[in-house]
């Protein structure tokens, strides 16, 4: 039986409005020397934002859209497209970069901190997908021939498979509770919180001090910046 992940008609495209791109900060940057530990990379996405008929438990979206931002120590990995902004490529910057991280990790002797939670202080390919599959609200219109082979899925658990997935856009847009556990810099449990959901995000303790409290202060004090103008 062939892969189903080959017919591009069962692929839920992206939803327009979500946007990413990363900058890399200058070590002259007087911001960057001030939160040094957290890192010289500057991750943003542009998140839709979502309003709740709660009567007919429909979602509209409004006209307005929420950018949330994130230092890394690294580079992301995976997760942006290629016609998205990125620090790749760019050998001046990358220069930089590697000068920084030939430097002595700062956590390296924090109690319970391990090489697997470095990765935490960047942004992988997972999270980009984790994303757009909740936030999308488009599910594809799929159809097929009569004769329906056992090369495709059938109709019924495509739509059921769409369905599966609005329930949970849906409780999201509504509130629902969401624990993510090894939060990294933040960016999943942000932009579900940015779609209305309550989320508690965790971590290790280095992760949680040097990465994603910092991040998630940061993004608090731009809203509330944003929403006094």
């Amino acid at each position: 039986m062939k892969s189903n992940l080959k017919d591009p008609s069962l692929l839920l495209s992206p939803h327009p409005s979500f946007k990413c791109g990363e900058t890399f900060n200058s070590l002259n940057n007087e911001e960057y020397s001030d939160d040094e530990e957290i890192g010289p990379i500057t991750f943003y996405c542009t998140i839709p934002v979502i309003s709740v008929n709660y009567e007919s438990n429909n979602m509209n979206e409004k006209n307005t859209e929420l950018q949330l931002y994130f230092r890394c120590r690294n580079q992301s990995v995976g997760f942006l497209h290629s016609d998205e902004p990125s620090t790749k490529g760019d050998n001046s910057k990358e220069e930089q970069l590697e000068s920084v991280q030939e430097t002595i990790d700062p956590n390296f002797f924090d109690k319970g901190y391990t090489l697997a939670g470095k990765t935490g202080f960047q942004i992988w390919a997972g999270s980009r997908i984790m994303i757009e599959g909740l936030l999308n609200r488009r599910p594809s219109v799929v159809s097929f021939d009569e004769n329906i082979t056992d090369d495709y899925i059938n109709i019924v658990q495509c739509k059921s498979a769409n369905n599966r997935l609005q329930h949970y856009q849906n409780k999201i847009a509504n509130g629902a509770n969401i624990l993510e556990l090894g939060a990294g810099v933040g960016v999943v449990g942000s932009s579900f919180a940015a779609m209305g959901g309550n989320v508690l995000l965790t971590d290790l303790p280095t992760l949680v001090d040097c990465s994603l409290l910092p991040n998630l202060m940061r993004n608090e004090t731009h809203i509330n910046k944003k929403d006094d103008t």
